[in-house]
């Protein structure tokens, strides 16, 4: 399958967000960019739709030709629907759901999880492999905070990275990541590849080298607030733990 990264959706910002979302609610330049990495579809599933502007927007842009806004809470998926009343749209479906639990899935389906934790997507991932007859082979991902467990479910059942990049805002990145299951064969990835992502030494990870150095002076910051402070054994497990991201993410910055 051929790839390609998405091109800027600058031109969606601004006024023209008028012409796709309703009322006053605009979905964010990192949410668009990820919309905008998608194959088209038949069917796009968002769980945790949130305020379900994701997957009206999927429609909005003809990414897919029905969506449904997936939440395991109802509050949430009611505060979806009232944002996106003044855009009705019959192609768009909610669903009270935890993950995939109450979906019937299909091969074709593409999944997007954004966020939450790794861990909470990886455990979603688990579960629809589970109990699902037919498990969708796209899955795109922009969660909080553990990538590397995120990655390691991932490999170990058969998924490739298609595309990862970074999408920069005030004060921190986010990493969008398309997978497709290409088999049941488990994959072991090693330390680096957990780290920065199976394609990180390819070149083929747009604002890595800008990531590697913010996270490296977030963990500068962290390693000086724990020698001001007076914590015992456990700074010095967080400490050695530091440590060894900094030597990975170093090496990994000296390769480029």
């Amino acid at each position: 399958m051929s790839w390609k990264l998405p091109q800027s959706s600058s031109n969606l910002s601004g006024p023209n967000h008028r012409k796709i979302y309703p009322g006053n609610y605009a979905l964010p330049n990192r949410l668009l960019e990820l919309l905008l990495g998608l194959p088209k579809s038949p069917r796009l599933l968002d769980i945790g739709a949130d305020h379900g502007l994701l997957a009206l927007s999927a429609l909005r842009l003809g990414l897919t030709d029905n969506a449904w806004a997936i939440d395991r809470r109802k509050g949430p998926l009611d505060g979806a629907i009232a944002r996106t009343l003044q855009s009705s749209d019959d192609r768009l479906s909610f669903v009270l759901s935890d993950g995939l639990a109450e979906v019937t899935t299909r091969s074709d389906d593409v999944v997007v999880v954004a966020g939450m934790s790794g861990e909470n997507a990886s455990t979603i991932l688990e579960n629809a492999r589970l109990s699902q007859d037919s498990l969708p082979s796209i899955w795109a991902f922009q969660v909080n905070d553990g990538h590397e467990e995120l990655r390691r479910t991932l490999a170990s059942h058969g998924f490739v990275p298609l595309a990862e990049w970074f999408v920069a805002e005030s004060k921190r990145f986010f990493l969008n990541q398309v997978w497709m299951q290409v088999g049941h064969s488990p994959r072991r990835l090693s330390d680096m590849e957990l780290l920065m992502g199976p394609l990180s030494l390819s070149g083929r990870t747009p604002l890595l080298d800008e990531w590697v150095q913010w996270e490296l002076a977030r963990i500068d910051v962290q390693l000086e607030g724990i020698a001001n402070s007076s914590d015992g054994s456990e700074s010095g497990e967080r400490v050695t733990c530091l440590l060894r991201r900094r030597a990975l993410l170093t090496g990994a910055s000296a390769c480029h």
